[in-house]
């Protein structure tokens, strides 16, 4: 099957009157989406997990198309963050004579954490 952008789909979805209206229905849908994938998680079934979790992401992406929000570029910008983030926090851990995989999750949270604060 061909890969069809998920912003068209929701395009589609919208198109179609299959569009939720107001904040509350997203949100709860949201809610019911993830709900689906913790029962999917704790029954194993890793087919199903990935269906449900499927089934979250384009339940956010229709919400962020509610929100008049890009989720492409929403993610874009979370994911430079994030190497931006990280980048700095090896550099701080080498300041400290550290490497990241000999440290303990909470240091690697304390410096995590700091780094956020600053930016």
């Amino acid at each position: 099957m061909r890969y069809i952008g998920i912003r068209k789909i929701a395009l589609l979805v919208l198109f179609a009157g299959l569009n939720l209206h107001c904040l509350a229905q997203n949100q709860h849908n949201i809610k019911q989406k993830i709900a689906e994938l913790k029962e999917a998680i704790h029954e194993g079934d890793e087919k199903h997990i990935e269906e449900e979790f499927g089934d979250v992401l384009f339940s956010l992406v229709n919400y962020a198309r509610f929100l008049q929000i890009d989720a492409e570029s929403a993610l874009e910008r979370v994911n430079m963050k994030f190497i931006k983030r990280f980048l700095q926090m090896e550099e701080r851990a080498a300041k400290e004579g550290k490497q990241l995989t000999a440290m303990t999750l909470e240091e690697m949270d304390a410096i995590w954490n700091s780094i956020k604060k600053e930016n």
